[in-house]
């Protein structure tokens, strides 16, 4: 359950239990989403910022060569946050730095993705960043301009991730 998650890092069990039966359900919906963006401007949350993905790499490239370049993170751990096949983590990095030699440097980030997102398999880590956004309230024309990529794409995308997701 997303609820317990979320605020179960905070609290113990106990807590967390009265704490959600308290508050009403439909203000527990936008706690939950403000409490995520505290917890990830104030970096207690890792996350990646949306920007790698608006690069010339493929999504999956780009979050490995992300990870670990500026997160320091090995195969192992990617592979682990990421739920795929430790092999393919070290293609795509590889494939990454044959493209992009240059590590990413971005400074303000506008929105910054969860790492938890893209451990939702079986979505591609495009249709994860897709779905992300848009649960958060970004139009698909909004995600077409941050991705630096088509609307047809992210709408298809998107409706791929739906099916995936039996929605």
């Amino acid at each position: 359950m997303e609820k317990k998650q979320v605020i179960g890092g905070l609290l113990d069990s106990t807590q967390t239990e009265l704490l959600l039966s308290s508050i009403p359900e439909h203000q527990l919906h936008q706690l939950i989403e403000r409490l995520k963006l505290f917890l990830e401007k104030n970096g207690t949350v890792k996350a990646v910022p949306v920007e790698v993905f608006s690069t010339k790499l493929s999504p999956a490239e780009a979050l490995v060569k992300f990870l670990k370049e500026n997160h320091n993170q090995t195969f192992s751990q990617i592979s682990h946050i990421t739920k795929r096949d430790q092999r393919g983590i070290w293609c795509s990095y590889h494939r990454a730095q044959k493209k992009q030699s240059e590590k990413f440097s971005i400074v303000n980030s506008k929105k910054l993705i969860p790492y938890p997102v893209f451990a939702s398999r079986p979505l591609s880590i495009l249709e994860c960043v897709v779905k992300y956004l848009k649960d958060n309230g970004h139009s698909i024309s909004a995600i077409s301009e941050i991705l630096n990529k088509k609307p047809s794409t992210i709408y298809t995308v998107h409706s791929r991730a739906k099916v995936k997701n039996g929605e």
